[in-house]
């Protein structure tokens, strides 16, 4: 039916948004349902996963090498820098700076070269440089998670906001960029630490993407709530009355402000959860990060999917179900 195609485009196609509020507003929406349904919404709330304590995930090393086993290492220009790793400051340094000398280690140990080793500094570069090499790929995407700026960036704990920053995304990239070359005990970049620094104070500044991740919540919640009212309407909602009443919650309230702003939404996780999810991956198999980074049915983007799909489906059978009862007429093709 002509109606019916139209409604599956307002809803489902990303509308243009002109000036939109940066927080999507569910209540004026909810309160026009409950009144022209007689129903009241219920309370809805999300369960979210408990962050897991992060001292347990910091990766352990296979080894360390202290400045006398790794004499033989000398002609390599590693004793200053396993030295620094080994104080107590190296100790204590933040994550990002660890990644760091796990990557300088590596590469240090890869261009040296073995003909000015000893015997026993050739098998234990060999032994070195292999574990580094194994080990770096998991190492730059767990010590990247550990990181403050991400770690308290994670969650939802921010106010929702659907704001596309370009400097955000440009700092997710060369994140991304650098975990490549960090990885890569054959590469390097200049001032890798100053560079890693500077983007992860980005995503700190920008609460990105806790932001998003809160703004998806309230949607979760908002149109659940919604459906959950739409399924309740009975046969006297379809009177031309009411009908009209709903008709226009749809279009002007839905399609013209609540639509626009889920598409802006939608839009913002396209562009920001790539990017961080090959930043972190592999990240730990626990609850905490597959809501928040996977694509699960019951992750946080799987749930709000599955809201804005059950909201469609809501208006979609409470339309139908009027175009049949009203005598016989299409309230909505009369529409303009």
């Amino acid at each position: 039916m002509w109606w019916l195609r139209q409604l599956t485009l307002l809803l489902l196609i990303t509308a243009l948004a002109g000036c939109q509020r940066s927080v999507i507003d569910y209540d004026d929406y909810l309160a026009r349902l409950e009144r022209v349904l007689d129903r009241q919404r219920t309370a809805v709330t999300l369960p979210l996963p408990a962050q897991p304590q992060r001292h347990r995930l910091a990766p352990q090393e296979q080894q360390r090498y202290g400045l006398l086993d790794s004499y033989a290492l000398k002609p390599c220009g590693v004793m200053a820098l396993i030295g620094e790793h080994n104080a107590q400051l190296g100790k204590v340094a933040p994550p990002s700076q660890q990644l760091i000398y796990h990557h300088q280690l590596a590469y240090q140990l890869h261009k040296c070269d073995p003909s000015q080793l000893s015997d026993s500094g050739v098998a234990l570069r060999q032994q070195v440089l292999t574990n580094k090499q194994q080990r770096l790929p998991s190492y730059s995407a767990r010590l990247l998670l550990l990181s403050d700026e991400i770690w308290h960036n994670l969650d939802a704990s921010a106010p929702a906001n659907i704001t596309h920053n370009p400097e955000l995304l440009q700092a997710v990239i060369g994140l991304v960029t650098l975990k490549q070359v960090l990885a890569d005990s054959q590469r390097t970049i200049a001032q890798p630490s100053a560079q890693l620094e500077q983007q992860l104070a980005v995503l700190h500044q920008q609460r990105q993407p806790r932001q998003m991740h809160r703004a998806m919540i309230e949607s979760i919640q908002g149109l659940t709530q919604a459906t959950e009212l739409l399924q309740q309407a009975d046969p006297n909602s379809c009177s031309p009355k009411q009908f009209d009443i709903l008709f226009n919650i749809l279009h002007r309230i839905y399609g013209k402000r609540i639509q626009p702003q889920l598409a802006q939404l939608q839009r913002l996780d396209r562009t920001i959860t790539p990017s961080l999810q090959q930043l972190l991956s592999p990240w730990p198999d626990l609850p905490y990060f597959h809501f928040y980074l996977s694509e699960e049915p019951q992750s946080l983007r799987g749930q709000y999917q599955q809201a804005i799909s059950a909201h469609t489906t809501a208006w979609q059978q409470l339309l139908q179900q009027c175009d049949a009862s009203v005598n016989g007429k299409s309230f909505a093709m009369s529409r303009s």
